[in-house]
């Protein structure tokens, strides 16, 4: 493939682990002009990680748009995040913004924001373990992105969804979302 007026090679593997129910689809992007053969941009096409009543699951898609100025290529990076258990259907939009300058071998992610509108702000850490379905994601940390979905299960009326959400939050440490969620679930 040609981008920015160079020639690249786009390689996908799959790294998927069944027996731990983690799926990935990597790919790696060569820039043939350099020299040494190292990629020098990676991301999660697709993915997912299924934890069933432990926890939150995940699914990923993504997408990219490639730009350029003077200073720098820059790729945005759009992943699409299914948030998955008994009832919760969530999905979300972030955005990562990577670049690689005249001077730099390989991107770098600059920004990342919750949804597209580049108005929310989030940390590069954040972005990059949401992406990478292989991450050490704590069940507080998917709990507090899926919130608006658990929030959803804890005040409805569908019974297995809630007894989904009580499992989780038994393996799921003391914080806020916790102690609102089992509030709710609580209340008659």
């Amino acid at each position: 493939m040609a981008l920015w007026n160079k020639p690249f090679l786009a390689v996908s593997s799959d790294h998927s682990q069944n027996g731990v129910t983690t799926q990935q689809v990597l790919e790696d992007w060569f820039d043939l002009t350099q020299r040494d053969f190292e990629p020098v941009f990676r991301f999660t096409s697709n993915g997912g990680q299924w934890r069933f009543g432990f926890g939150v699951g995940r699914t990923i898609h993504a997408r990219y748009e490639v730009n350029q100025t003077a200073q720098a290529d820059s790729i945005e990076l759009t992943l699409t995040i299914s948030f998955d258990g008994t009832g919760l259907s969530q999905k979300s939009t972030y955005l990562g913004i990577y670049e690689r300058r005249t001077s730099e071998k390989t991107f770098k992610l600059r920004s990342a924001y919750a949804g597209l509108d580049r108005s929310s702000p989030i940390y590069a850490r954040d972005f990059e373990d949401l992406a990478d379905p292989f991450s050490a994601l704590s069940n507080e940390k998917l709990m507090a992105w899926a919130f608006p979905g658990l929030m959803r299960i804890a005040t409805g009326t569908d019974a297995d969804a809630k007894k989904w959400l009580r499992s989780v939050l038994g393996h799921t440490g003391d914080t806020p979302e916790t102690r609102r969620l089992l509030s709710l679930l609580a209340t008659p």
